[in-house]
């Protein structure tokens, strides 16, 4: 649809040398906390805005051919929906819905499979400038509706995003992400994701952590005829619901990303504990113990007992409920401990604390500052890399993209002249079909067609007479 509009002012062969590119001031905060300023590449990307192939459309009108091109033919091109993203840079904050509603869309058009690392780029980028960036926490969870798999260098400069403004909630949910994706290997997402679990931890509070507890629903249940019963699974992954649980299966992966070192057997620890894997968790602590020069903060046994002490217990004397009145509520009630099971578990957790502060493996130092160390010490180191990417991604990109238009104005054209030859084509053929029916219109009325019926005749007085005294003789002799 791109094509179609720009056809009508620009060819594939003047694509790259149309002058007067679009130029708009695009407002980047010069202050930076934890990334250096450098790491957003604002004259690149500024750049990237300025191709001259934005310049020829207008936000609105755009996006409204976008729905109409999908209401029509069910689909939306990959170089629409770029071109779109690119000039969200003109969008209103009241047209966000509307422009999420074309993202669903585009997610279901086949072009769309896979979602085009350049779009998720520019849409999270414009948000961010936009302030609108909290937006994009339900978008990246319904990840499946809308396409929206976020590259590290995005997803780092998102999570800066909040930090800088402090909303280290909505960084932390952006590093769950990371976690249920279990991508966690790109240096400078995963320091930044660090960074914002820990703040988050250190902000938060315990109570508002702890999962509701779960209740059986009161009130008489309704029974309907259905073909089968789906028996209700939990994954213990994709299906965790709880801020409590994905916080603390974050920190796990990520204490995994550290192992061997104090920060990474204490983010074990804490992210088991909160995670309510207490099995798992005196495991850790077991292993600590063993190891020879191995150790773990003091203060990741004041997590661990606050989350033993506020896991709900599971009744192990509660009967079972039908399969029909079953959800996936009840199953995750079955991994709860019980209470005999929570007494053990703080024995346990007691004796190992001990044995650690006997053997000199309990560290007095919070794996919080070790964390934010961590991330300060480490985080400059990985910048120039990932700048020189962005800048380089930020030029294939343009090639690419006109590349794509080249080929979808090429498509269009030859599907216009397609239906031109069509057209012709059909209207020499009625034309003949006139010009030979006059030519052999004699021959036709002396042709007698072989389908049609034979004319009916009458049969005379005397004919009928003779049938009748036939009918009677035969009548007569049986």
């Amino acid at each position: 649809m791109a094509a179609s509009f720009l056809a009508r002012c620009v060819t594939s062969n003047t694509i790259r040398s149309l002058a007067g590119a679009y130029r708009r001031t695009v407002n980047v905060s010069c202050k930076r906390y934890l990334l250096s300023q450098a790491y957003s590449c604002t004259e690149a990307w500024k750049k990237s805005l300025a191709d001259p192939i934005f310049s020829q459309v207008t936000l609105n009108e755009f996006m409204i051919q976008m729905r109409d091109q999908y209401e029509k033919h069910s689909s939306i091109s990959a170089v629409d929906m770029e071109i779109c993203a690119n000039k969200l840079q003109e969008m209103d904050l009241d047209d966000a819905s509307f422009i999420e509603e074309l993202i669903m869309k585009f997610r279901r058009s086949p072009a769309a499979n896979p979602v085009r690392d350049s779009i998720v780029y520019v849409i999270i980028r414009m948000y961010m400038e936009h302030n609108i960036a909290d937006r994009l926490i339900p978008l990246m969870k319904q990840r499946s509706v809308t396409g929206i798999f976020p590259d590290p260098y995005s997803i780092s400069l998102l999570m800066d995003h909040f930090i800088l403004k402090e909303d280290f909630h909505h960084a932390a949910q952006v590093a769950y992400e990371m976690m249920i994706q279990e991508d966690l290997s790109h240096p400078t997402s995963r320091l930044l994701a660090l960074y914002s679990c820990v703040k988050f931890l250190k902000q938060a509070n315990m109570d508002d952590l702890t999962p509701a507890e779960i209740k059986d629903e009161e009130g008489e249940e309704e029974w309907i005829p259905v073909r089968y019963i789906k028996y209700p699974s939990y994954d213990d992954h994709f299906d965790i619901k709880s801020e409590q649980y994905l916080l603390g299966k974050t920190l796990y992966f990520l204490g995994k990303e550290y192992a061997d070192t104090t920060l990474g057997h204490s983010l074990k620890v804490v992210g088991l504990g909160l995670y309510h894997k207490f099995k798992h968790c005196l495991q850790v602590l077991k292993d600590v113990a063993e190891s020879g020069d191995a150790s773990i903060t003091a203060d990741t046994f004041s997590y661990v007992e606050a989350s033993l002490d506020k896991a709900q217990a599971r009744d192990p004397n509660k009967p079972e409920k039908e399969m029909g009145l079953l959800t996936i509520d009840d199953e995750i009630y079955k991994l709860l401990p019980t209470e005999e099971e929570k007494d053990v578990f703080r024995q346990q957790l007691q004796q190992l604390k001990q044995m650690l502060t006997d053997k000199g493996k309990v560290v007095n130092v919070a794996f919080t500052a070790l964390a934010e160390e961590l991330v300060q010490s480490q985080l400059s180191q990985h910048e120039p890399s990932d700048i020189e990417i962005q800048v380089r991604r930020f030029d294939e990109w343009q090639e690419e993209r006109t590349k794509l238009l080249e080929e979808q104005i090429f498509m269009l054209q030859r599907n216009e002249k397609m239906a031109e030859i069509n057209k012709k084509l059909k209207e020499l053929q009625e034309k003949e079909e006139t010009l030979r029916f006059f030519e052999l219109n004699d021959e036709i009325r002396l042709i007698q067609p072989k389908h049609l019926p034979k004319e009916k005749v009458e049969d005379d007085e005397e004919t009928l007479r003779a049938k009748r005294i036939k009918r009677r003789k035969f009548r007569h002799n049986i």
